[in-house]
């Protein structure tokens, strides 16, 4: 009986998962084409962090709560209330519409372990069936999100940092269960869809030295990144109290940035960037750079959204810069670029390596291989969801700048 409960709650789970994950995916890529279609839009940007801050204190949400706060309840075994789902709803696709260089996949993450909040009742709320749920809608929007089955399930587990017998639960059969029925859903009804095709492999010498040089770089970039956006988190917690004038500062940095870039190559979630660039369209070689500063500003400050998709867009968007340096491939080199940034920036190179061959096929697995293996040592530093929350504790930093210079003593 309690088998037949939990496949119902997994199902259920992922059927709700996957219209939810359908409807924001309408309102986000719908509120990015209008600010594409209407630059203009970005004079909303003030306004539309000044909504975020009313909308969290309406819905009595602590603003701080990002990705890495929903993760830390989960292995806590804690539920997420529901109305952080409703908040995100509204405030990612508001950050969109006024050019906010904010993801949708990192908040599909938080809305999953928020719609899951009633299906632990309905299981019983045993112990470990929070985490487990919560887990399944994760992966339930990622996949949903992303159209990457397989991948969303492992990059879930791997990023929650579960123990051998808690991913050995037989209750964790619900993750996959729940990941594939809103899959199921999202392709029937998805309209985000990223179709970059099989991408063309070169000669096996130029693919692995392209492959250890865009790898090696890109994992390097997804560490910085995750050490820019913490320290800059750090500081606008402590520089301003008042999180109006904290929105509004942040709008303002992002929005002279996008003007000075006089592009919006580098706004939004970054999915039609990296669609652009595989499909051939021309890339300047510095929107990674301008993407990189934008996605660190906006979430630092507030803005809601996440850092997968504009991860991704800017390991993709260096990989092709260095590849058009090198003459290398440019569709294969963004692949590899991709593959080793969120390896790296999410602790995730299993979930990172399987993302690439589901959407760049398989002849390209040795080499997403071993830009995951860059991306995984490289994360050994810091990620994304390696803490509680994007801020930086110092005590941790200096005592890793200790064990370097002891071993850098060693080695002489």
């Amino acid at each position: 009986m309690r088998a037949l409960r939990w496949c119902a709650a997994a199902v259920l789970l992922g059927a709700v998962c996957g219209l939810v994950a359908v409807a924001f995916e309408a309102l986000s890529f719908g509120a990015e084409g209008a600010f594409r279609a209407a630059p203009a839009l970005l004079a909303l940007l003030p306004f539309s962090g000044a909504a975020t801050v009313w909308v969290y204190h309406r819905l009595k949400i602590p603003f701080n709560t990002d990705a890495p706060n929903v993760i830390a309840d989960l292995r806590r075994d804690r539920t997420v209330p529901g109305r952080l789902a409703c908040a995100l709803l509204v405030c990612v696709p508001l950050a969109n519409l006024g050019g906010g260089s904010v993801g949708h996949t990192a908040a599909g993450l938080q809305m999953g372990g928020a719609l899951a909040d009633p299906f632990v009742r309905f299981v019983g709320g045993r112990e470990g069936d929070a985490r487990v749920l919560m887990m399944a809608g994760m992966a339930a929007m990622v996949a949903s999100l992303l159209y990457t089955p397989l991948a969303a399930v492992v990059f879930v587990v791997e990023i929650c940092r579960q123990s051998r017998a808690q991913v050995l639960d037989v209750r964790m059969l619900a993750v996959p269960l729940a990941a594939g029925v809103a899959y199921a859903i999202a392709s029937v009804l998805g309209i985000g869809r990223i179709q970059l095709g099989p991408v063309a492999v070169p000669e096996a010498g130029t693919a692995w030295i392209a492959a250890c040089a865009v790898g090696a770089a890109c994992a390097a970039l997804g560490l910085l990144f995750v050490f820019a956006l913490k320290a800059l988190r750090t500081f606008c917690i402590k520089a301003f109290d008042n999180l109006y004038t904290r929105m509004l500062v942040g709008a303002g940095a992002a929005a002279v940035l996008t003007l000075l870039a006089g592009t919006d190559a580098a706004s939004g979630t970054g999915g039609a960037t990296v669609a652009a660039l595989f499909a051939g369209a021309p890339v300047d070689w510095w929107v990674w750079v301008l993407k990189f500063a934008l996605t660190a500003i906006c979430l630092a400050f507030g803005f809601k959204g996440g850092a997968i998709m504009p991860v991704i867009c800017m390991g993709a968007c260096a990989g092709c810069a260095l590849g058009q340096a090198a003459g290398w491939p440019v569709p294969f080199a963004a692949a590899v670029g991709m593959t080793a940034c969120i390896a790296a920036a999410a602790r995730s190179p299993f979930g990172g390596f399987l993302m690439a061959v589901e959407v760049c096929g398989l002849a390209g697995a040795p080499f997403f291989a071993l830009a995951a293996l860059f991306g995984a040592v490289a994360a050994r530093r810091d990620s994304l969801y390696g803490g509680i929350d994007w801020t930086i504790d110092p005590r941790r930093w200096v005592l890793v700048g200790k064990r370097i210079m002891s071993r850098s003593r060693l080695h002489r």
